[in-house]
């Protein structure tokens, strides 16, 4: 029982309510992630710094604008190897 509430507290002790954490988060994201039933084309226009600045226009199916910029970052950025803060997306039209 005293190692039971040992490990509790020294979980507590780490846990800090009021701490946010930067960025995006994942969280957030796999909420609005539906069924894929309310897809939609859209057309992004931006650019990236990597050695200069590199615009690019690509199209995304996703359900919302903000999975728009999610899948933007993720995959176009996986592709290039491009980190989030250096990819800024300046439009976002349906397509």
């Amino acid at each position: 029982m005293k190692s039971i509430k040992l490990r509790k507290r020294s979980q507590e002790r780490h846990k800090n309510p009021n701490q946010k954490g930067k960025g995006y988060n994942p969280f957030e994201i796999i909420k609005l992630i539906g069924k894929g039933e309310k897809m939609k084309a859209y057309e992004v226009k931006g650019y990236y710094t990597k050695s200069g600045k590199h615009t690019f226009t690509i199209k995304v199916n996703a359900e919302s604008e903000k999975l728009v910029r999610e899948k933007v970052f993720a995959e176009f950025g996986g592709k290039q190897g491009i980190t989030r803060r250096h990819i800024i997306v300046e439009s976002v039209k349906a397509a």
